[in-house]
């Protein structure tokens, strides 16, 4: 199979590993691959399509989002991909949000209340 460059895949790796205290051998038990596959995608390495997906699957994250299909990245997409990255659920959000929208469900209220709610809690991390 092909195989494509993962640097992206090496910092959400990375974040999620020390966000967890997961060791490399433990990451790889999770994963489902080897625990030099995981340090090989560490440093950044290719790795196989099949791997890929373990991966992506474990940072519940879309293949796609690992693949550049255009030259440049959008920042503000490599920011969300991180996040969740470290927080598989908000992907269960941002997918009920968008299937939600394209069903005409869900209000601007609604994503103006979530919004509110987010900086709010923001904000507050930072004076604490």
């Amino acid at each position: 199979m092909g195989k494509k460059k993962t640097s992206k895949l090496a910092s959400m790796l990375r974040d999620r590993m020390d966000m967890q205290g997961l060791s490399v051998r433990d990451a790889g038990k999770l994963i489902g691959v080897s625990h030099s596959t995981v340090a090989r995608a560490l440093n950044g390495e290719t790795v196989e399509i099949e791997t890929l997906v373990k991966f992506c699957n474990f940072l519940g994250v879309p293949v796609e989002s690992m693949l550049n299909l255009r030259e440049e990245t959008d920042d503000l997409v490599d920011q969300i991909l991180r996040v969740i990255g470290i927080e598989p659920e908000l992907a269960e959000v941002f997918i009920e949000i968008g299937h939600n929208l394209a069903d005409d469900r869900l209000d601007k209220r609604i994503l103006n209340e979530i919004a509110a709610f987010a900086h709010y809690r923001l904000d507050y991390l930072k004076k604490n």
